[in-house]
């Protein structure tokens, strides 16, 4: 008997009905307080059957369908038949008894603890804790490179605000393989970087964007609603100081229309300091690429363009806006948008990812060595 629940691991979704091989379903928005997209739901007894999947509002899959797995969430790829953005979504599931379907690849706790083992021993890589989360989850903090106090120039690395924005997971993981993997790291760059900031948020499956009654990236001020957030801060004024260089907080953006939700971005600021530093570690990326995923420094967003007006940071004050003000002698600070599937039309994966993440490390290696000469 075909069913459909979403008792796993960032499981989301309002199944509505199963009827013989159709699949009714919208994402849970729980306590967001607009429509977000993010759904992520396991099926079984479905082998041999050629199952549907059914949506009953729009904004529910990307230009590329939607995500499967078919070992239990071990791994995933997009499915080979798609029509983008569409209401309904088509498998033909063969021998697998049990499947998950997810707008895209997702990425949790037990992403990260993979990660980890697999570099379990470096001596380049340090684990500590956070804070501890509403939930009584231990949220883990991460440095790589030079060890506190001997480094000559710090980066800060944030994902995970809005927790169902999952593939800056995968870039962020291959800036820190790279981090681990250069010999030059060691003498003199140290990665700071908070992998799940709202960790909770995360492993229960919520959207995580426009939470009420603002969510974790609107939480900056001096009365911070959430303790990863009030950590956050904390962790920037003591493990951070004049030789932060750059300080970027890994998004994804919305999942259809407007061209700027298919490359990949960073959100311009609007103090003319930040920005000419934005565009030039912009130009320094575009040149750094070498890997599948394109990037080009004219994507960069400016401020008053598009969303990113003043109106949209009216609930509150950013990780990166805030990180740029405690330290805006000496870092650039930014947004950086990785599409949930497609750049420029390449597809967006769990190994594309990474290897955007090298291409990162790289200028910002880059950066850290030249930004003197920016200003």
């Amino acid at each position: 008997m075909l069913s459909a629940d979403t008792d796993i691991p960032a499981g989301n979704g309002i199944i509505t009905a199963v009827e013989g091989d159709r699949i009714h379903l919208h994402p849970d928005n729980r306590d967001s307080t607009r429509d977000w997209f993010y759904w992520h739901i396991r099926v079984r007894g479905c082998a041999g059957r050629r199952i549907t999947l059914v949506f009953d509002r729009p904004c529910t899959m990307t230009v590329r369908g939607a995500a499967v797995s078919r070992d239990r969430g071990k791994t995933w790829a997009w499915v080979p038949e798609f029509t983008p953005y569409a209401l309904e979504l088509s498998y033909a599931c063969g021998d697998a008894d049990e499947l998950r379907f997810a707008l895209a690849m997702p990425y949790t706790l037990a992403n990260l603890q993979e990660w980890l083992g697999r570099h379990a021993g470096s001596p380049r890589l340090r684990q500590h804790e956070l804070c501890v989360s509403r939930l009584g989850r231990s949220v883990p903090w991460l440095e790589t490179g030079c060890a506190p106090g001997g480094e000559t120039a710090q980066v800060l690395l944030t994902a995970r605000h809005h927790c169902c924005e999952m593939m800056a997971n995968f870039v962020l993981e291959g800036v820190l393989d790279a981090s681990l993997a250069d010999e030059q790291v060691s003498g003199g760059l140290r990665f700071i970087a908070v992998p799940l900031v709202d960790l909770d948020g995360v492993e229960a499956g919520d959207q995580g964007k426009a939470r009420h009654p603002h969510d974790h990236n609107r939480d900056y001020g001096q009365s911070p609603l959430y303790p990863e957030t009030a950590a956050v801060m904390s962790l920037v004024q003591r493990h951070t100081d004049s030789r932060l260089r750059a300080a970027l907080d890994l998004h994804c953006p919305f999942v259809v229309g407007d061209d700027c939700n298919h490359h990949i971005y960073i959100v311009g600021s609007e103090d003319p300091v930040n920005w000419r530093r934005q565009q030039a570690l912009a130009g320094i990326l575009e040149e750094n690429v070498q890997g599948p995923l394109p990037y080009d420094a004219g994507d960069t967003l400016p401020f008053g363009k598009k969303w990113n007006t003043g109106a949209n940071y009216g609930a509150g004050t950013t990780c990166a806006r805030w990180v740029f003000q405690e330290r805006r002698e000496t870092a650039v600070a930014a947004t950086l948008e990785i599409p949930y599937a497609t750049a420029k039309g390449v597809p967006v994966t769990p190994d594309s990812a990474r290897a955007f993440g090298h291409d990162l490390f790289m200028a910002l290696r880059e950066w850290a060595q030249r930004r003197e000469a920016v200003d």
